[in-house]
């Protein structure tokens, strides 16, 4: 009877224990929360998670991680417009630079786009030679990321880009990315 007793006991325990949430690292928590396949979480659940600190970001994005997790961590930090994010988005920049095919062309390509929502005029000369990429998909981003961008530079180069550019996509990117320069 203490047996069964004790056995009860001890299931019981178990059953309420795994009915409380567990409170993991920040890490794990901000991998579980770009676990989501279709969406990215917004600044207000990343800030929840990490406060200030947007280092566990940075290492995800640069890590070595599951690559869809990578690339939602690259997309993540271009929605804070601060020097800590975009340092790790340009890590991955620098890191992919000469990327021209497979996991790390989109690594590059997050990246990329990341530093067109949170990066300034400064940012454009890390940008330009990516616009030459042999890759469309990679011109493509390039072009929405200094239209975004702005700028005098931006602009040249979107439209010295144009001049030379044979893809009709990558070309109408660079239309549209253009339209911003001439207001």
């Amino acid at each position: 009877m203490t047996r069964r007793l004790s056995s009860i006991v001890l299931f019981a325990a178990i059953a309420l224990g795994a009915g409380r949430p567990a409170t993991g690292s920040p890490t794990t928590d901000v991998i579980d929360a770009l676990s989501g396949v279709d969406f990215l979480p917004g600044v207000t659940r990343l800030t929840a998670i990490l406060g200030d600190d947007l280092s566990v970001l940075a290492d995800i994005a640069n890590g070595e991680l599951d690559p869809g997790v990578r690339i939602r961590a690259y997309r993540s930090l271009g929605q804070f417009p601060v020097d800590e994010a975009r340092l790790g988005i340009k890590e991955g920049i620098d890191r992919y630079r000469t990327a021209t095919a497979g996991t790390e062309l989109l690594y590059l390509a997050a990246a990329t786009e990341a530093l067109g929502e949170s990066g300034g005029p400064a940012d454009v000369p890390l940008l330009a030679p990516i616009l030459d990429a042999p890759s469309r998909d990679l011109r493509v981003v390039v072009a929405r990321a200094l239209g975004r961008i702005g700028g005098d530079l931006a602009c040249a180069l979107l439209r010295a880009r144009r001049d030379v550019e044979q893809v009709d996509q990558v070309r109408i990117e660079i239309d549209e990315a253009s339209a911003a320069c001439a207001r």
